[in-house]
């Protein structure tokens, strides 16, 4: 099911729509929130990463694969990304309190725990697209980056737990220096267990940001959690640069 026109980009409408729910959401917390200018701006800040982010990915998958559609399981896949934006304006207020302490793990929930959904719905329409498939991992990536922010700034995850976050960005630009250099890059070949550690880790964030979790169960979770994980970016790390040990 294609819901883009040829007179509209995949990007802009990506855009459009995950500003429009942005908007509305903080709109709505602000009136019966004080949230503070400071939460807006920070929303304001990734949401425009967010726009950067799905510019660069129609840019690069129209390049790679020609134009592409803006699908059903693109727009639940740009859902998810509004709802990890809002977690930015919690990374400098901190954690809520009375009837909004749940809010970060429940935005954190709908944005991660509907991965299944957006994939689900492509098989199901036969509507893949290399820009919905791309975007799913960039809005992946952002609420893994986002949500170990939040653990550690609510004191459920240690410091080092951010390396979790910052992982797959490291990854990536260790791939864009050697091509720089004009070292070999070779394909990453698909493995199960990656997509599994990524459900993992994304379950134990959720359970850190939940205001029932204490800070010392928190800290062994995470430490415990991020050690398979870690593990998994230099096992592939070793693969594409074909290093043997």
């Amino acid at each position: 099911m294609r819901l883009a026109t040829a007179q509209v980009t995949p990007w802009t409408l990506a855009s459009l729509t995950s500003s429009i729910v942005v908007v509305a959401v903080t709109a709505g917390l602000v009136v019966y929130w004080p949230v503070g200018l400071p939460f807006v701006a920070a929303i304001g800040v990734v949401l425009a990463l967010e726009m950067v982010i799905f510019r660069h990915v129609h840019a690069q998958t129209t390049a790679e694969n020609g134009p592409q559609p803006f699908t059903l399981a693109t727009l639940i896949t740009v859902l998810r990304g509004a709802a990890i934006v809002l977690l930015a304006g919690f990374v400098i207020t901190g954690q809520p309190e009375s009837v909004f302490v749940w809010l970060p793990a429940l935005l954190f929930a709908v944005g991660t725990l509907f991965d299944a959904v957006d994939g689900a719905v492509a098989r199901a329409t036969d509507s893949a697209s290399a820009f919905g498939g791309r975007l799913d991992i960039e809005i992946d990536a952002l609420a893994l980056l986002l949500g170990s922010l939040l653990a550690v700034r609510f004191g459920t995850a240690p410091a080092y737990f951010l390396a979790v976050g910052m992982a797959r960005y490291v990854f990536v630009l260790g791939i864009a220096f050697r091509r720089v250099r004009k070292l070999s890059v070779y394909p990453l070949p698909p493995r199960q267990s990656r997509r599994m550690l990524g459900a993992m880790m994304m379950l134990v964030v959720f359970v850190l940001l939940t205001p029932a979790f204490g800070s010392q169960i928190g800290y062994w979770l995470a430490s415990a959690a991020m050690i398979p994980f870690m593990l998994g970016f230099v096992r592939d790390w070793l693969l594409v640069t074909d290093t043997t040990v």
